[in-house]
């Protein structure tokens, strides 16, 4: 469609206009003024728009976020020291990103050298984000040099900085070593952590490695995932405080369990029944179920994020592209589409922005030209063709 086509120029040029020279390598960066810097799953999503349309990019901007990881194997939040972003990381998805390149690329001799700190991030989840060995899921945390906003810290591990779900810490978090974690097993990280376990088994595959305690882990890690998080009930996953209670707040981190192949087609047939009655609007998808009492409820006062209703309602670009991801996976193939469409309407109607409000204006930020959501336009219309 012609309009698709000039909606996919003006995001390329929304990508130029946010790219910037980062230790030699040319890297895209969220927004030029807000966020002059690298993130890790922003990135992870420019990656993924780029694929297949500038794989140089796509390359150098793998190499600049791959460059930044620490000896422990931390790729961090950013690498600013800002409150502390450079002590926590992002949702995973860099792995499945790359593992897109090799398969638009076919380019072993960079995934070869990239294999040791790839290996090295996923074990770093593994090692410090699993606070219950016998549990293979993650939780949120983070690093802190300050005392200040600890719970926001950890939260922001999530990439969902004020997300409804996390609202029963109150605040607060539980210290075990150097890391102060919120109190839960995490839908989305242990998703993505699934999503990237995954990944990291067809890249060594690919590389004729063998690595069958990982193969054990992906295995253990899907059933305690369905064992823990699946309420038969409400027909539906919810995160587990490690308490035992369920936080009964309807989430679209649930439905991000169908990129991983998590449920099985009984479950993803349940899940799809509750996205289509709850999350979806015209625009896309909310972030959380219309029915929810929290839907668009401001954040409480112990939360920082600069907008209350940032995560609390609001359609986000990346978690667009990875439901549509999910829905293609388990042969939703319509509803897949019917969703990218609406959310590309939404670019139309505002812009690049940010996020958008659930009827497809610009989210109360305010800002425009954002690259993630220009990377998702291009991802989606490639997934449209």
């Amino acid at each position: 469609m012609p309009s698709e086509e000039k909606l996919v120029d003006r995001a390329l040029k929304v990508l130029e206009g946010n790219t910037l020279s980062y230790k030699g390598l040319r890297v895209i960066v969220p927004h030029k003024r807000a966020y002059p810097q690298p993130f890790c799953w922003d990135t992870a999503f420019h990656v993924m728009g780029l694929n297949g349309v500038n794989n140089e990019l796509a390359k150098e901007n793998i190499e600049a976020i791959l460059n930044i990881q620490n000896e422990s194997g931390l790729i961090p939040n950013s690498p600013s020291r800002r409150n502390d972003m450079d002590l926590r990381s992002q949702p995973p998805i860099i792995v499945y990103a790359i593992l897109e390149y090799y398969r638009e690329t076919k380019d072993i001799l960079s995934i070869r050298r990239w294999y040791p700190k790839i290996i090295r991030y996923v074990m770093w989840w593994r090692r410090e984000g699993m606070a219950f060995k016998n549990v293979n899921l993650l939780s949120p945390f983070s690093g802190s040099r300050d005392l200040k906003a600890l719970a926001y810290k950890a939260i922001c591990s999530t990439g969902m900085d004020n997300h409804p779900t996390y609202d029963f810490c109150n605040g607060k978090t539980f210290k075990i070593g150097k890391n102060h974690y919120i109190t839960v097993f995490d839908l989305l990280l242990s998703s993505t952590y699934i999503l990237a376990l995954e990944s990291l088994l067809i890249l060594s595959d690919i590389l004729g490695k063998r690595l069958s305690y990982l193969k054990e882990e992906l295995r253990k890690a899907k059933e305690d995932y369905n064992t823990y998080l699946w309420d038969e009930t409400n027909e539906f996953y919810f995160p587990l405080t490690w308490n035992g209670e369920r936080i009964r707040v309807r989430s679209i981190q649930a439905i991000i369990s169908l990129i991983a192949g998590i449920p099985d087609n009984r479950k993803a047939k349940k899940l799809v029944k509750v996205l289509e009655g709850e999350f979806m609007c015209d625009y896309g998808l909310v972030s959380i179920s219309k029915r929810d009492p929290k839907f668009m409820s401001p954040q409480p006062g112990w939360l920082y994020s600069k907008d209350p209703y940032y995560w609390r309602g609001p359609i986000w670009p990346p978690i667009i592209v990875l439901s549509v991801i999910g829905l293609k996976r388990y042969a939703y193939f319509d509803l897949a589409k019917e969703i990218a469409e609406g959310f590309l309407r939404a670019v139309e109607k505002s812009g690049f922005a940010e996020y958008f409000t659930p009827n497809g204006h610009v989210g109360s930020l305010k800002r425009i030209n954002f690259s993630w959501t220009a990377a998702a336009v291009i991802y989606l219309n490639k997934e449209l063709d």
